[in-house]
């Protein structure tokens, strides 16, 4: 039971191409990881359906931790990458990505709009509010149980749940406001 980290992928990136950016850098998890494989490739589908070239210059990978995410972010600003936005494959990766924009004399979403994924409660309460892309945990704990519950009472087979997360509007992304943009 989950959601399709693909879509969900190109639907985040496509809010920020909405919103006039065209320079997006993304940070991703582990090059192991199903779900970041997923993610990369719904994030470059929304990218080159828009005309938009994905370019691995300003693609970073890290670990799903504040840490990590850091110091990723640190090596796409060490790259001298251009950007107007970022799309964060966690929220705890959006975390960390922004203390070190914050560190780099960046500001969230003035200068880098800044959206993530999961929904965690965090990310309601952080400043800026983050946009991102909400999974519905609740329902995808009820209906594992649910699932599991059959088949241990039942014998039902095994099932592959998809669920449609959400994007939830925040504070860090804005309209792209540089000329550079396009």
């Amino acid at each position: 039971v989950g959601v399709d980290d693909r879509a969900a992928a190109y639907q985040a990136v496509s809010y920020l191409i909405q919103q006039g950016h065209r320079k997006i850098a993304v940070l991703g998890g582990p090059a192991t990881s199903y779900p970041s494989m997923m993610r990369r490739q719904g994030a470059q589908q929304a990218m080159e359906d828009a005309g938009i070239r994905f370019e691995d210059k300003l693609y970073g990978l890290s670990n799903y931790d504040f840490e990590s995410a850091y110091h990723a972010m640190n090596g796409l600003l060490a790259r001298r990458a251009e950007f107007t936005a970022l799309f964060a494959m966690s929220d705890v990766i959006a975390f960390g990505a922004i203390r070190a924009l914050v560190s780099a004399g960046m500001r969230v979403p003035e200068d880098v709009s800044v959206i993530g994924f999961d929904g965690i409660t965090m990310s309601r309460y952080c400043v800026p509010v983050m946009t991102t892309i909400v999974q519905p945990s609740e329902q995808i704990a009820l209906q594992s149980i649910e699932l599991l519950v059959r088949q241990i009472e039942h014998g039902a087979p095994a099932q592959t749940v998809t669920l449609q997360p959400e994007l939830q509007q925040g504070e860090s992304v804005c309209p792209c406001r540089r000329n550079d943009s396009v």
